[in-house]
């Protein structure tokens, strides 16, 4: 049986079959690889790619199912199945009309020895069973033929119901094949919708403006980069003061003429916020604190000398 049935599997492969009935190459030629991840545009693009590749398997497998469907609906079977199954339903006929003669022949046979007369010889009663013998040998014999020629018969409509079944499964594989395609048109859409969900809520970044100063235009502005005052105490007594003044341009004139022309730099004597006295007091106080210092010094010094001088 397992020999059998490998050999009606290959004797479906090998039938002629529509080539509308072949199944891989008309889902595998019409559906693209899907895109899960990319930007908007790329998974927009592949969201069309797979909606027409399930539209085009779509048509394609609608006019498969109908062809199928014909099929089965008429009885047709291919060339080779239809001819051994009419071949199998010739030979029981035959094998049938065979064995009831050799039934026939043998009943006779056996009416003719149970009608001999109490005159028949040993010899003739010895032939007539011979004769009987033949004919129950052809009787078996015509069975043996009638019952090898219903099993073919058997066999080839079994080999028919195969074929069927396999348009059945081609069906189920064609709707499969639609199923598929929708399946990967849904996910190319989900991947879309997605993507556009996370564009959306993704925050759009605010550029934050420089801060441009405010330079009036002309003129120069001279500021008063800082002012030093350093006293060195030597051995003279010396005091030094610094004042530094740093000119800042303003107009693109003045802004050219910086580094090509050395410009005296311009002191500004500010003002004392709490009491408005010039800044020139502040010097003068550190000149006579250094003043009665030098004095205080010169007194020191010569008494010294004169206790020297007493000594």
């Amino acid at each position: 049986m397992k020999f059998r049935t490998t050999v009606v599997t290959a004797t479906l492969i090998a039938v002629s079959v529509p080539a509308a009935l072949s199944v891989a190459p008309a889902f595998a030629g019409t559906t693209a690889v899907v895109r899960l991840h990319g930007t908007v545009a790329q998974l927009e693009q592949n969201a069309a790619d797979a909606r027409a590749g399930y539209e085009a398997v779509l048509a394609k497998e609608t006019a498969r199912r109908q062809e199928l469907t014909a099929l089965l609906r008429s009885g047709w079977f291919p060339e080779a199945i239809q001819a051994r199954q009419d071949a199998a339903t010739a030979a029981v006929r035959q094998a049938e009309v065979a064995k009831a003669e050799a039934d026939r022949v043998r009943a006779e046979r056996n009416d003719a020895i149970d009608a001999l007369p109490a005159t028949t010889t040993d010899d003739e009663r010895v032939a007539a069973l011979r004769e009987l013998g033949k004919a129950d040998l052809a009787a078996k014999a015509a069975a043996a033929t009638l019952a090898g020629a219903e099993q073919e018969l058997a066999a080839a409509a079994e080999q028919g119901q195969d074929w069927r079944v396999g348009l059945v499964q081609q069906v189920s594989v064609s709707e499969g094949a639609v199923a598929d395609a929708l399946a990967v048109s849904q996910a190319a859409d989900r991947a879309l919708a997605d993507a556009r969900a996370a564009e959306a809520q993704r925050p759009t970044p605010t550029p934050t403006p420089t801060p441009t100063p405010a330079v009036p235009t002309g003129g120069t502005a001279t500021a008063t980069a800082g002012a030093t005052v350093a006293a060195e105490a030597g051995a003279a007594g010396s005091v030094r003061v610094e004042d530094t003044a740093v000119t800042v341009p303003t107009s693109p004139t003045a802004a050219a003429s910086v580094g090509s022309t050395p410009t005296a730099p311009v002191v500004h004597e500010g003002e004392l916020a709490e009491t408005g006295s010039s800044s020139a007091s502040t010097v003068l106080a550190i000149a006579g604190v250094a003043t009665m210092a030098l004095g205080a010094g010169a007194v020191v010094v010569a008494r010294r000398r004169k206790g020297d001088a007493d000594r």
